[in-house]
């Protein structure tokens, strides 16, 4: 259990962005305060990542990554060393 503050940390995103998809219904709402704080579980964590994982999808696709590169992509984990070759390379296929 996370208060917003360590989630947004975790997650890298901003405590705004949390409250944005509450309000909008993207993830749910954590339990009722303990002690002046709301905590987050897990599930909402696994909620935010998924939000996450399909910005960055969308993201690639606009900028003409296919579905099976996208995938290829998404099972780096994030780690910018190997993902920089293979969008140089991509961005090299565009601009030809």
């Amino acid at each position: 259990m996370k208060t917003i503050g360590k989630l947004a940390n975790e997650l890298v995103i901003r405590v705004e962005t949390i409250h944005f998809y509450k309000r909008y219904g993207l993830i749910a709402y954590p339990p009722e305060p303990q002690a002046w704080y709301r905590h987050y579980d897990d599930r909402i964590t696994d909620q935010l990542k998924l939000i996450a994982e399909a910005k960055a999808k969308a993201k690639a696709k606009a900028i003409g990554f296919t579905p099976k590169e996208i995938d290829s992509l998404m099972r780096l984990d994030g780690h910018c060393a190997d993902v920089a070759p293979i969008a140089i390379q991509k961005l090299h296929l565009i601009r030809a």
